[in-house]
């Protein structure tokens, strides 16, 4: 009870402090009006308007704002990304050379760009020297691939964090080593900020180079509303906006009014087509590890429905037990099928599928021919049906 004695002086002493908490004599709340605490009124500081903060923002000249800035070339990015799981060895290192292997795998069936150490990735889960350096090592993975196909193989590096801060550090980083763009989140713990410092958190990654911005609100428990979005569309740096929350129709109104070329991907494998429709360019997708050809193909918004049901259930089943569980899952059966022997490691809390849980997911793969190879069209004609 230490802290009692920090408090403002008033009649009441450490001693009878809780046997008047037994009485309930602390029962009533500080008087106030309902204006004063409600939780949005958190939003904006007094005297603090979101266009005043994006105008002090933008003033590089501000020494309030600490501003130090870089304005790089908007990226060309592919429609379609994987979101790249980290592999690990059995000794739970990160297993580089099955990273190198699988963009390698990934880019042979059409894949020209890769999100790496985003969520799916599991960011959360490594040091900041191994996040640095499977980034580092991606970059040079995709800039050898790319002078051997002669084809440029894009990579955007997540940089997500909880502080405004770290997020910052890897985004400069990320860009210093050469990575294309920068994934970021906001603060996924800190809920109660204003939108004012939301505007911050990200305002200060986008200082260091091209960034999406990712809006997943069932996962980080903070909305980025369409105004916030709407500020950092300011940012010379800003790419655009994954999409998870379903609201693609509203984003691509407001940036069809800007015209300044920003983009949206879906984030929601099992919504690609919908979202393609409603203006999102392609989607950064787990599923894209498992049948790029499929995400590929569905992104192309087909008009044969049996892709785009394909492309609904693959989602399904890659989600089924849980992300990035099942796609490691999947990537190691899919190893097994092609003769490689490979135990793979995890980090806790993640967890392995369950013998029963592989079972099913291995059959359900052979239906739309991924784990057995089938060929691709006549796999999504024959084998979709059936496991309705």
């Amino acid at each position: 009870m230490q802290f009692l004695h920090h408090l403002p002086s008033s009649n009441v002493s450490p001693s009878n402090f809780l046997f008047k908490l037994e009485l309930g004599e602390f029962s009533t709340l500080p008087a106030h009006t309902s204006e004063e605490l409600h939780m949005p009124h958190l939003r904006t500081a007094p005297n603090e308007s979101l266009e005043a903060v994006v105008e002090s923002l933008l003033d590089t000249t501000n020494t309030n704002e600490n501003i130090s800035r870089r304005i790089l070339p908007r990226p060309e990015l592919p429609n379609v990304m994987p979101a790249l799981p980290t592999m690990y060895t059995a000794e739970n290192q990160i297993d580089y050379p099955a990273q190198e292997k699988l963009m390698r795998d990934l880019v042979k069936q059409g894949i020209r760009g890769f999100v790496i150490m985003g969520t799916t990735g599991e960011s959360s889960l490594v040091s900041f020297e191994e996040h640095e350096e499977a980034v580092q090592r991606s970059i040079v993975t995709a800039r050898v691939i790319s002078s051997e196909i002669n084809e440029p193989i894009r990579i955007v590096a997540g940089s997500g964090a909880n502080a405004t801060a770290e997020q910052k550090r890897l985004s400069h980083r990320a860009m210093n080593m050469g990575a294309d763009a920068t994934l970021l989140l906001p603060p996924y713990y800190v809920r109660e900020q204003s939108d004012a410092n939301m505007i911050r958190h990200f305002w200060r990654a986008l200082d260091e180079g091209p960034g999406i911005i990712y809006r997943v609100t069932s996962r980080t428990g903070r909305e980025i509303s369409e105004e916030i979005i709407a500020h950092l569309t300011k940012h010379p740096n800003f790419v655009g906006v994954k999409e998870c929350d379903g609201r693609v129709i509203q984003l691509h109104q407001m940036f069809e009014d800007t015209q300044e070329g920003h983009q949206i991907w879906s984030g929601e494998d099992g919504e690609v087509v919908r979202d393609r429709t409603q203006g999102a360019i392609g989607s950064i997708s787990v599923t894209a590890n498992v049948h790029p050809e499929l995400v590929l193909a569905a992104n192309e918004t087909s008009s044969d429905n049996r892709v785009n049901r394909a492309a609904e259930y693959l989602a399904a089943v890659t989600f089924k037990f849980g992300n990035p569980s099942t796609v490691h899952a999947i990537a190691e059966m899919v190893r097994q099928a092609h003769g490689e022997e490979h135990i793979r490691g995890f980090r806790l809390p993640a967890r392995a599928l369950i013998q029963a849980q592989r079972t099913w997911t291995i059959e359900a793969l052979k239906r739309v021919g991924v784990v057995n190879l089938a060929d691709f069209d006549d796999s999504l004609i024959r084998n979709f049906d059936r496991m309705r």
